[in-house]
């Protein structure tokens, strides 16, 4: 292709090396895992963002052959329950299904699709957004530097309150760790959006090739409308914004593509139509965890809209010195990357609704605004910078990008080691499980349940066991999020397990106090973390003493029936988090099949006497 041949080839060799750079960065908690277990790793993936175990759950459950609406925590899925409403994986199916697929061709399971992921979509992204640089700068060495900048700067949290906290709280680094490689999502999702920009610049640019960039415009806002909301959402706010700008300031050329422009707002739109209909066939619980909020408040103080802010006033005062020509299509490329957060944040106003504006700030126009601010940057250094003292400046920005991208994620590799060490540890008995389980020709009775017996709810196994084995887990932080369970039926469970534990009154209110996870589920996310919800809504003594009474209730009400409708097949238990085994063998006999590393496993067999009575 001709415009492949027109990157110079320093350019492609600058952006393989970027490309390089955050694949390494991208692996460095993997490697760290690799180094710190040896050859007792048992295969498991490190984490880097606490959701990400949900997601490789779902990716297994699909190179296992079951259909895009399953939830892998409780094995239900649209063939077994044809009523079953779309969740938020399956409504974002492509975010997964890619994954799923490569990884059925080439024979692996999901932890090891997810290291795979994490090196290729952290390579396709960094060379993404230094072409896209390249294509508005022209020079490939300050977009090399410019791209380092903008992944890892763009990854620090640019809400202005938790932006300048991360400072005062010694957190900065740890926030630079790239928010742009958490698997699935956006890790799939970003590199489409910088290649959707990319190919809009291109189709003014090269109309005579306008039919296939058309075709790679459209297809690029496909994928991005089933693979994240918040990544389509802001594709669709500035490509509606940059339109708009062409339409004011260069009407004859819209009107001279008049055709093909039409076509692709139209395709656009009719890609939107299975969207919304997949949409409005989801679960209603899920809508406790992606909270809508009703407000028409503007938010005009985020520190992307002062990013972009900033980037313009810099174009305008450029205008006035010939620098920039607002009639140029760069330039109004350029203002349009900046209005996006202006739009994001404040379409509420007309809507009415406001949905987690967080997420935008951490995944997606906290990237594009740094994009436009580099790429007005450079035409101010090229103006006024001799030559010699640019290029130092481009090497010390390379150099710092480097460092701060090298420090965050060793910082954040660090600080998840714990977590990931255990996670492989578990790994193993989860593995002995399965075999188990094959021996005995691997298929589990509809009502087997497994059952992590920690008293703790910050481990993450629950979340990490349907990668290994499908046998759905009692509860999961992860679990709400699917749409096969009512906000009742998740409470149930968690009382289950609470009871089964042994928790007693007085446990269970210290419980709730201490541990977020434990109050995010009885409570829902929005009560917990309230980014999700917009408003701080803390939990109330009233809401608490209700609790504890339902939870008494249940306690007194278990029995036989009820313990028959939690048929635990598995108990998991933790060295550093013990429990007591006295209602788990009144209801269970326990049999231990394995012990490893400082876990436990029990074969489990529901007791045929009602012990109440």
């Amino acid at each position: 292709m001709s415009w492949l041949r027109k990157i110079s080839l320093r350019a492609w060799v600058l952006s393989i090396a970027a490309g390089m750079i955050f694949s390494l960065f991208a692996l460095a908690p993997q490697i760290h895992l690799w180094a710190n277990r040896g050859d007792a790793w048992n295969g498991s993936f490190a984490i880097s963002d606490y959701d990400e175990p949900a997601y490789a759950a779902y990716v297994q459950s699909l190179i296992d052959g079951k259909p895009l609406r399953n939830s892998p925590y409780t094995g239900v899925t649209s063939e077994t329950r044809p009523d079953l409403p779309q969740s938020l994986f399956s409504i974002q199916f492509l975010a997964s299904l890619p994954t799923a697929l490569i990884a059925r061709i080439l024979g692996i399971d999901a932890s090891t699709a997810m290291i795979l992921l994490s090196a290729v979509s952290s390579f396709l992204a960094a060379m993404g957004v230094l072409w896209l640089l390249y294509l508005l700068t022209g020079h490939a060495f300050y977009s090399f530097g410019a791209t380092i900048l903008v992944l890892t700067l763009g990854s620090m949290d640019l809400e202005a309150t938790h932006f300048f906290q991360s400072f005062l709280d010694g957190k900065a680094l740890t926030n630079m760790q790239a928010s742009f490689m958490r698997r699935s999502v956006p890790a799939i999702s970003f590199p489409v959006l910088i290649a959707f920009h990319f190919f809009v610049l291109k189709f003014f640019d090269d109309s005579k090739k306008g039919t296939f960039w058309a075709a790679a415009i459209i297809s690029s806002f496909a994928v991005l409308i089933y693979s994240y909301l918040f990544h389509w959402t802001v594709a669709a706010a500035w490509i509606t914004a940059f339109a708009l700008l062409m339409l004011i300031f260069k009407k004859d050329e819209i009107l001279r593509l008049k055709a093909t422009i039409l076509a692709i707002g139209s395709a656009m739109t009719i890609l939107l139509i299975p969207y919304v209909l997949l949409v409005t066939s989801r679960g209603s619980d899920i809508d406790s965890v992606q909270l809508f909020v009703n407000t028409r408040m503007p938010d005009l103080l985020r520190v992307s809209e002062l990013i972009g802010l900033l980037s313009t006033v810099l174009i305008f005062a450029g205008a006035r010195n010939g620098l920039f020509v607002l009639k140029d299509t760069r330039t109004l490329f350029l203002i349009s990357m900046n209005c996006v957060p202006f739009i994001v944040f404040n379409q509420q106003i007309l809507t009415g609704l406001t949905f987690q504006p967080f997420h935008y700030s951490i995944f997606a126009v906290n990237y594009t605004v740094l994009i436009s601010l580099c790429a007005v940057a450079f035409s101010y250094l090229n103006r006024y910078v001799k030559r010699s003292q640019a290029n130092r400046i481009f090497v010390v920005l390379t150099v710092c990008g480097i460092f701060l991208g090298s420090m965050g994620t060793v910082v954040k590799a660090m600080e998840l080691r714990p977590v990931n060490l255990m996670r492989d540890k578990f790994a193993g008995v989860a593995k002995v499980i399965n075999k188990i389980e094959q021996s005995h020709g691997g298929k589990s009775e509809s009502g087997d349940i497994v059952f992590f017996g920690f008293a703790n709810f910050t481990y993450p196994h629950n979340d990490d066991f349907p990668m290994y084995l499908s046998i759905p887990v009692l509860w999961s932080p992860h679990q709400i999020v699917y749409s096969d369970l009512s906000r009742t039926d998740t409470r149930s469970r968690i009382f289950a397990k609470l009871h089964l534990e042994g928790i007693d009154m007085k446990q269970i209110r210290e419980n709730i106090k201490s541990n977020p996870i434990l109050r995010r589920g009885l409570f829902g996310w929005g009560r917990e973390d309230f980014r999700l919800s917009g408003t701080s809504n803390p939990i109330s003594k009233k809401e608490m003493g209700l609790l504890s009474e339902s939870y008494s209730a249940f306690r007194n009400e278990f029995d036989s029936e009820k313990a028959r409708k939690f048929e635990l097949k598995y108990l998991v238990t933790y060295e550093a988090a013990p429990i007591s085994f006295d209602e788990i063998d009144r209801w269970y006999k326990r049999t231990l099949i394995v012990t490893r590393e400082g876990y436990r496993a029990y074969r489990l067999r529901l007791r045929k006497i009602d012990l109440s009575k």
